[in-house]
């Protein structure tokens, strides 16, 4: 099994499309945003270099320049998708004739055995509603021995603090009935694979994320307008990194200057985290290229064996 991962514009996909012409492969995304139909152009379902390029869209996958490309359009923007159900769609997906694409940590962590799901399932309305409090009213909401628990940043960061509130209420609602959801075991994942991390330096990845977010801005704008009239504007997707900047414009709430720059911003800032993720893969499979040349060289050597 070969993995290619990365932060967002390292250009992971570029180089699976490639590696799977020459190889006769196909690409499995591990991308927690790609999963959603109508959600293509804010998630990079089309790589920079694809103008031109002959798509093909189908449910569950795209043909993209004659390449398959699994898990992208799963599920509706509406509907709750977990990493269980992550892992259980791409279960009998995964093989040889497959490359693992992604900057999904949680996903490609589980596809590894790294970890497994949690039993506890987000719970979509509760963050709606918690997500308007401050860090210091939800710590109000946590008893202290979990707040004693959590280390200096974790206190003060909201999505932590929700989280364990989320876990809370969910533990505390099935106690009685010892309800217990199912967390599937990657089989796979005692296989061992070919992890290869595009460590792009950080200021090339920005540079790209801020062409990407200039080229993409006018039909990303479209894209936002119709899925408001598909009825996804109140949706968790619509909510996340992006979508959500381009909704305040929509709505006249901030300029277009400030969208661009607010998204480019938070990309930058997800493009740090992606890659504070990925350096605590320090296995003896994982191999780390500063180029897609070079990591393609590479992969090159290891499929024509």
């Amino acid at each position: 099994m070969i993995y290619i991962l990365g932060p967002t514009s390292s250009g992971k996909t570029s180089l699976a499309l490639k590696v799977c012409k020459k190889f006769n492969k196909e690409i499995v995304s591990a991308d927690s945003r790609q999963i959603y139909k109508d959600f293509d152009v804010g998630t990079g379902k089309l790589p920079l270099a694809s103008a031109g390029v002959f798509v093909e869209k189908n449910s569950g996958y795209w043909v993209l320049d004659g390449i398959k490309i699994h898990m992208y359009d799963v599920c509706d923007a509406n509907n709750l998708y977990t990493v269980s159900d992550y892992l259980n769609d791409t279960k009998n997906l995964i093989g040889e004739d497959k490359i693992i694409v992604g900057g999904t940590g949680l996903y490609i962590d589980n596809l590894l055995g790294l970890k497994k799901p949690s039993p506890v399932p987000p719970n979509i309305k509760l963050r709606f509603d918690l997500e308007k409090k401050s860090p210091v009213d939800l710590r109000l909401m946590l008893p202290k021995e979990i707040l004693d628990s959590m280390n200096q940043s974790d206190i003060n960061n909201p999505r932590r603090l929700i989280r364990k509130i989320e876990v809370l209420k969910y533990e505390s609602e099935n106690s009685s009935t010892n309800k217990k959801r199912e967390i599937f075991d990657n089989p796979k994942s005692s296989e061992i694979p070919y992890v290869i991390v595009l460590d792009i330096p950080r200021e090339e990845l920005f540079n790209r994320i801020d062409l990407w977010v200039d080229t993409i801005w006018n039909p990303l704008l479209e894209e936002a307008k119709n899925l408001v009239s598909l009825g996804y504007e109140d949706s968790f997707s619509m909510n996340g990194i992006i979508y959500k900047t381009v909704l305040g414009f929509i709505r006249q709430k901030i300029s277009k200057h400030d969208a661009v720059r607010t998204i480019k911003n938070d990309l930058h800032a997800y493009i740090r985290r992606q890659q504070t993720w990925f350096k605590t893969y320090t296995q003896d499979y994982v191999h780390r290229f500063d180029s897609s040349d070079k990591a393609f060289s590479f992969i090159e050597s290891i499929l024509a064996n």
